[in-house]
């Protein structure tokens, strides 16, 4: 296993990310929309094994919050996003997958004593052109 920040990204780990993608996008859109649009506010950091991404913390830096976004399981990187978020200085969301993940990061913000909820968000993916909201009038401003 092997760190790898967001200033380490070479051609090989790139070629390891487009392949998470190709095989899930919904599950890998926002890191690579992020690492394409978004570079100036955020990080990222990568648990690489075998040329293979094993899991990844996206942090986004944005107002009036910051989201830290685990993918996979690795306690490392689940380590650090409960250490960046309580380091932030800003209200947070940690995004972490249920199972193992979850379980690590809610002991972990015990044990700091930090105060949070626990949410579910789903996110969903439409086709524009066939997507029609109940409410036009409340979707569209």
């Amino acid at each position: 296993m092997t760190l790898k920040k967001l200033r380490d990204l070479d051609f090989e780990l790139w070629r390891a990310l487009t392949k998470l993608y190709i095989d899930d996008p919904l599950q890998h859109f926002y890191l690579i929309y992020d690492l394409t649009y978004q570079l100036d506010r955020i990080d990222v950091l990568f648990d690489v094994e075998d040329r293979r991404v094993r899991s990844y913390l996206l942090v986004w830096l944005g107002t009036p919050f910051a989201s830290f976004m685990v993918w996979g399981f690795s306690e490392e990187v689940v380590e650090a996003a409960v250490e960046g978020a309580a380091k932030c200085g800003m209200p947070c969301i940690v995004q972490v997958q249920l199972g193992e993940p979850l379980t690590l990061a809610l002991d972990l913000l015990k044990r700091r004593g930090l105060k949070f909820n626990v949410k579910r968000y789903l996110d969903m993916a439409v086709d524009g052109e066939s997507f029609k909201p109940y409410s036009p009038e409340r979707a569209i401003p």
